[in-house]
């Protein structure tokens, strides 16, 4: 009932990628012949001879008092809401947020959280983590603030063990019974509606956000519409995507805590946590080698945690080892799976695998009978991830070295499988297909990191599925303006030069988003400073656009750096190139630098060179 297109739906299924860990799909027609068996058998579905509402009487007498919906809801979640909020609004928090449990859960645990996976809770209340400043630090920025609303971020490289410090963090604060903790689910959003339901709830909240910057523009809508005071967010995100969390929220509108490297101390814990656990590869660690451990000084705390499990073996070899053990059929999985989680934590939907890799490789990577092993990140079980996500980041470098054409394969098949999960209500409902898809059309964060000089084949392959799409034209435009970055003063820079313009405006006539705005932007202040003396028609246009992208963004709530730094940079090229402003523009200009400048005046990438535009205008 949920697909709109039947045909779609059975595009998706056959006898061998139907699953017995989910509930029948059930055809039903009034009659039976030999079409409506072959489609049952060919799609594995039981069929049901009669009309629909026959159907629906037939379920009534097999489950007389079915369970109602709102009783799946977490009863936590459930008692911390009062009676007045609607079951649609509790359904949404329930699916969005869990509640970090304030109590000793459990001291039962397995040893999956040292081969990589996401601790439980009750592998914290086991401590089979060690002890991290990280954490405590955060603990304490929360217990020492008095009220008000605080972001904290805490930045590291991959494989530091930003999740298990932010989980650490979180549990610990919910043991202490003072604030309503809740943790956001992997494929969870924070729509509107989060801000009207947490007003509602009594007492101190902290939200818990992994993956900051997938969720940094609904943190500011919610925090915009939010009217409560004492509320804390404090998250964790990869360093290299500081730069999109300062653009969203502002350099100064968060705090941040920096992940450093083991210390000796730290180390020394570790092995112990996995002595204990029988889990250490090396009799060199047990005797009480120090040359050994003080090699793990420098290693992120997933890597360290590899190397003591293999025998100390360089990370390099532990991939090549994984890779070379694999098939192809497991690769191309892996790279799908990984691609996916590289773009959106909330990994991909198994239908989506199913449709372009063999179900038995699925299985074998879900049942670890491979190397490479796959975890499920939601309770319905439709969404894939890594099992080790260090892994993963170092074994798709390692592909994209020795199997490019693999990558590429896998970025192709991502984009024609999420095509059908994918449109303008679900781009609005920010469902997990909807961000994932976003993310793998990024040119600059994505697509050119992995695939390089074969990006334009890869938006090329996509056009016909995507081409109603605003973003992929908006990151399409910005391939070619790269394009002609390279090789600004030819005859065929310039043509890329047009082509960027063109796809830039076939992305505004599709949707007036604030994104393809400024994208728009950009790419008028690159045509008016490739020509100032004949560029000012361009030029207006482009401040024009990128005004209309900040009215925009002022409209829905949320002010970003995106269109401001187009502007400034845009214009401080073409006016050092020779170009000439009226005063008009000269006046839209200097608001705009000035507003920049005391909006990010700790963001020197953007104070410096708003004063910079102010001199010269």
């Amino acid at each position: 009932m949920d697909e709109v297109d039947l045909e779609y739906y059975l595009s998706f299924r056959s006898k061998a990628t139907s699953r017995e860990d989910v509930g029948p799909s059930i055809f039903v027609d009034t009659s039976t012949d030999r079409l409506s068996e072959s489609l049952c058998r060919d799609h594995n579905l039981i069929q049901f001879v009669g009309y629909s509402s026959d159907f629906m009487r037939y379920l009534s007498e097999k489950i007389p008092n079915p369970p109602l919906v709102e009783e799946r809801i977490d009863a936590g979640i459930r008692d911390l809401l009062p009676s007045s909020v609607s079951h649609t609004a509790s359904l949404q928090l329930d699916a969005d947020f869990e509640l970090v449990p304030n109590f000793d859960v459990s001291k039962v645990s397995s040893n999956k959280f040292y081969y990589g996976h996401p601790p439980r809770w009750r592998d914290l209340s086991a401590n089979l983590d060690i002890s991290r400043r990280e954490a405590a630090r955060a603990i304490n920025e929360v217990n020492g603030i008095a009220g008000g609303r605080r972001i904290i971020a805490m930045l590291g490289p991959t494989g530091v063990g930003k999740t298990t410090a932010l989980k650490r963090t979180a549990y610990n604060l919910a043991s202490r019974g003072k604030y309503h903790v809740l943790w956001a689910s992997e494929i969870g959003r924070l729509s509107r509606s989060t801000a009207s339901t947490i007003d509602l709830i009594e007492g101190p909240i902290i939200l818990m956000v992994d993956n900051l910057a997938d969720h940094a523009q609904s943190i500011s809508d919610v925090l915009g519409l939010a009217e409560r005071d004492d509320i804390i967010i404090i998250g964790a995100e990869r360093s290299y995507r500081k730069n999109y969390l300062d653009k969203m929220l502002g350099s100064g509108g968060y705090e941040e805590i920096r992940f450093r490297a083991l210390n000796l101390h730290e180390i020394d814990s570790l092995i112990d946590k996995m002595t204990e656990r029988m889990l250490v590869g090396s009799n060199k660690v047990l005797s009480g080698s120090k040359s050994f451990i003080r090699s793990l000084q420098g290693d992120p705390i997933a890597v360290a945690t590899c190397r003591v499990l293999n025998d100390f073996r360089p990370l390099s070899r532990i991939v090549r080892g994984l890779v070379d053990a694999s098939t192809e059929d497991e690769l191309i999985v892996f790279a799908m799976v990984g691609v996916s989680e590289y773009c959106f934590k909330g990994g991909v939907r198994r239908a989506i695998l199913a449709r372009f890799c063999k179900s038995s490789a699925i299985q074998n990577m879900l049942d670890r009978r491979s190397g490479l092993a796959l975890r499920y990140v939601d309770r319905n079980k439709e969404f894939l991830a890594t099992e080790n996500s260090t892994l993963t980041d170092q074994i798709l470098i390692y592909l994209i070295e020795q199997k490019p054409n693999l990558v590429k394969e896998a970025f192709i098949n991502l984009s024609f499988g999420l095509a059908p999960f994918v449109n303008r209500k679900t781009i609005r409902a920010r469902t997990p297909d909807a961000r994932l898809a976003g993310r793998l059309f990024d040119f600059d964060d994505i697509v050119e990191k992995f695939l390089g000089g074969e990006a334009e084949e890869f938006y090329d392959k996509s056009r016909e599925v995507w081409r109603w799409n605003s973003r992929f034209w908006e990151q399409a435009a910005l391939l070619m303006l790269e394009k002609w970055r390279r090789e600004p003063e030819s005859s065929r820079g310039k043509e890329y030069l047009e082509e960027s313009l063109q796809r830039a405006r076939y992305s505004v006539a599709i949707e007036e988003h604030p994104f393809g705005l400024t994208t728009l932007g950009t790419v008028l202040m690159s045509v008016a400073e490739s020509m100032a003396a004949t560029g000012s028609h361009a030029f207006s246009e482009g401040v024009e656009v990128l005004l209309k992208a900040i009215a925009l963004e002022q409209k829905n709530g949320r002010t970003t750096q995106h269109p401001y730094s187009a502007a400034i940079r845009g214009a401080i090229g073409y006016l050092s190139n020779g170009g000439a402003v009226s005063v008009t523009q000269k006046h839209d200009l200097s608001a705009l630098a000035q507003h920049a400048s005391s909006r990010w005046s700790s963001d020197k990438d953007i104070k410096d060179p708003a004063e910079r535009l102010l001199r010269i205008v």
